[in-house]
């Protein structure tokens, strides 16, 4: 079981503590108890049924009949009301609530070193903050940070790029692979991205990663068609695997995108000419 996963199931559990506590605490300390109100209330009927009779029969004259009709009625409301009993919590209630209001974030920040993140005991701030902070070992600090959350995608952007500033280009390139593993809809669908990862590639001199470098700048093409790196890159690199008519393809679009004053742009019409060219020679290096 990950440490993400333990992690969010004593958060669960804690929500569930501290539900506990809120109920205890907000419970009602007071009960209703309703004691011979029924038998009361047939008492009174009798008594008011047999004054009435008396009154009928003239058995009592009417001014002894309201007299007694009130005292009735005072006495039958006071001894049929609900009576409000009240009752106190337990002793042990207070104190263990006290408790656990106490243990409830205490656990909380344990379990959070422990299982959520525990190199924030040695690794403060954003890996690229940590970077800029400990020159010296930022690509150690990253790869602690990584050890714990291999899902941070911004780390393992950032490693690349210190592993590029370091020169080991295929360590890099493991690094990018990593972050577009991790979001495979975001990093990898990005064309900055995926040129990034070309260049690592093709200054590692790996023919196997050379082609890889190919495949990624043409996806950055197919993902931003104006991403003006991506399409001189690809047209240089396919030049110099001998794919002239890709990298015919590559300057083409990017004719388009320049503009017809700027030297750059007889430039890349001369590029182009010399690689239709070589293709029609199928001439290879």
């Amino acid at each position: 079981m990950s440490s993400d996963l333990i992690f969010w199931i004593c958060a669960a559990a804690l929500l569930l503590l501290l539900e506990v506590c809120l109920y205890i605490g907000l419970r009602s300390s007071s009960k209703t108890e309703v004691e011979n109100t029924g038998l009361n209330r047939l008492v009174y009927q009798d008594q008011f049924q047999t004054l009435n009779q008396e009154l009928a029969e003239h058995r009592i004259s009417k001014a002894v009949y309201d007299a007694e009709l009130s005292e009735l009625e005072a006495r039958a409301v006071e001894e049929t009301a609900t009576p409000k009993v009240a009752y106190r919590n337990p002793s042990w209630v207070k104190p263990v609530s006290i408790f656990l209001c106490l243990l409830v974030p205490l656990t909380a920040v344990f379990l959070y070193f422990s299982w959520a993140n525990p190199s924030l005991v040695t690794y403060k701030g954003t890996p690229e903050a940590q970077a800029a902070a400990h020159p010296a070992d930022r690509i150690g600090q990253l790869k602690t940070f990584l050890k714990e959350s291999p899902r941070a995608v911004r780390a393992w952007l950032a490693l690349a790029d210190e592993f590029g500033r370091e020169g080991q280009y295929k360590e890099a390139v493991n690094a990018m692979n990593e972050a577009f593993h991790v979001s495979p809809n975001g990093v990898a669908k990005t064309a900055d991205y995926r040129v990034q990862r070309a260049v690592f590639a093709l200054e590692t001199s790996d023919p196997m990663l050379r082609s890889q470098a190919v495949s990624d700048l043409e996806q950055a093409v197919k993902l931003e068609p104006s991403n003006i790196r991506a399409l001189e890159l690809g047209g240089i690199v396919a030049y110099q695997s001998g794919q002239y008519s890709k990298a015919v393809e590559f300057w083409q679009e990017l004719l388009l995108l320049t503009p017809q004053d700027s030297p750059a742009y007889s430039r890349l019409l001369d590029a182009i000419s010399d690689a239709k060219n070589r293709a029609q020679m199928n001439f290879r290096f």
